[in-house]
């Protein structure tokens, strides 16, 4: 309980009247301080009995799923069961796993009826958790004190990966369905028609023969070019540094799942690795709709570790993986000397006879502090420690490429971009 407004002017009153009774001779008010913190105790005694058949209550429609890294909107509705109006504050409690811009909001709640608002949420953390109890407080029926109670709810929330697909449907329409896209190399003269089989991308649909035999039927090429690809994420140390509003490991599971539903487009199949200081996780390269979603809830499983990273050791495992000619693709940082030495001993176990493409992130506050005008006398001492990681990345990167590997550096704004544009790039190359 909080003494409102109302409440502290009582106790102004009383105050003054008892230094007016000090020095008053007259005996008539030298009791008249009591009355006001008389009215100030009978109205909060009565306030407390009220506020206890006045418990609103609280529920809240969370969307189905939240992608990681947008915005989202959640909506509430408080309960008044009381025949009067009441004024309510109340602060939201989220889990981890979001982000309010909005601390606090102030109500005026309707009697009797089902007030409704609406919360504007970033997701920042992958996984499902239970929303927890808000944390309120209403005034009383005569504006002396405000009441503290919390607001229960049973509802939960899901953060999974981001993805084109998912923004704006349902988990249920995107793994049913979907609209295929043009993707070269995905074979060359048509062979035989076929009974659709479980994992055959749509793109590979018959849709006509599939109308006339009432059965769906799938085209078979000559040459098929599918690909194995297995995508490795670093879930150490280093990728629990803040990447915008996510951390670079949330950054890297957006950019895999994006990777991995077009690779899932174009018929390829797709496996992951996610590795600290050992492998966490293995999922075989498989392929379809499937595939993409058994990525996604191996990477929702996780977290970054607080641990070094071994990529030597995730290495290991895909080599233990891969039976032919494949495509790896390592998200990961290799800013310091440890995590340059490991992705250089990852890479001689791979390749040849694999091909590697590593993603690693340039974050902007360093670019920034490298190219940006001194305003502070230190800005030139961080500009030039600045350029010198810049420059360590780009000579890792050059001994990397000189081995055999593709390299992409980026900003978080622009890695997953970067990162199909040079995969398109090496395809059309033919180099895998």
């Amino acid at each position: 309980m909080h003494v409102a407004e109302r409440g502290y002017l009582l106790i102004v009153l009383a105050a003054i009247l008892a230094i007016v009774a000090i020095w008053s001779a007259d005996p008539a008010v030298s009791f008249l301080w009591g009355w006001p913190l008389l009215l100030l105790l009978g109205g909060i005694a009565i306030e407390g009995a009220l506020m206890r058949r006045a418990q609103p209550t609280l529920e809240v429609t969370p969307p189905d799923i939240l992608l990681l890294g947008r915005d989202a909107a959640v909506d509430f509705s408080i309960q008044n069961p009381a025949r009067r109006f009441l004024q309510l504050q109340y602060a939201p409690v989220l889990p981890a796993q979001l982000a309010l811009s909005m601390p606090t909001g102030v109500m005026r709640l309707a009697p009797a009826a089902a007030n409704r608002g609406q919360l504007r949420v970033t997701a920042v953390r992958l996984g499902a958790a239970r929303l927890p109890a808000w944390r309120a407080r209403l005034l009383g029926r005569f504006s002396l004190a405000w009441w503290d109670t919390e607001l229960a709810t049973s509802s939960q929330i899901e953060v999974v990966p981001d993805s084109p697909a998912l923004a704006g449907s349902r988990t249920s329409a995107w793994i049913g369905g979907g609209r295929s896209l043009p993707v070269a190399g995905a074979g060359f003269e048509l062979l035989q028609l076929r009974p659709y089989r479980s994992g055959d991308p749509l793109g590979r649909i018959d849709w006509k023969s599939s109308a006339r035999s009432n059965a769906l039927v799938s085209r078979e090429y000559s040459e098929d070019r599918h690909l194995e690809v297995v995508i490795a994420l670093d879930a150490g140390r280093l990728s629990r540094l803040r990447a915008g509003h996510l951390d670079r490991y949330g950054l890297y599971t957006n950019v895999a799942a994006r990777f991995a539903e077009r690779l899932s487009l174009a018929g390829d199949r797709v496996g992951l690795v996610v590795f600290a200081d050992v492998p966490l996780i293995e999922v075989a390269p498989t392929m379809g709709y499937a595939a993409v979603r058994r990525l996604r809830d191996a990477m929702a499983s996780i977290s970054a570790q607080p641990v070094e990273s071994d990529p030597f050791a995730a290495a290991a495992v895909i080599r233990r993986q891969l039976r032919r000619r494949s495509l790896v693709v390592m998200l990961s940082d290799f800013g310091d000397s440890s995590g340059a030495e490991g992705m250089l001993a990852a890479q001689r176990l791979l390749t040849p006879p694999h091909l590697m493409l590593v993603g690693a992130l340039q974050d902007e506050a360093t670019l920034s502090a490298a190219n940006g005008a001194a305003r502070h006398w230190l800005d030139p001492w961080r500009a030039l420690a600045a350029r010198e990681q810049i420059e360590r990345m780009q000579l890792q990167a050059q001994q990397m490429t000189q081995r055999g590997a593709a390299v992409v550096l980026a900003s978080e704004r622009q890695l997953g971009d970067a990162l199909m544009l040079r995969f398109g790039q090496l395809r059309r190359q033919r180099r895998i």
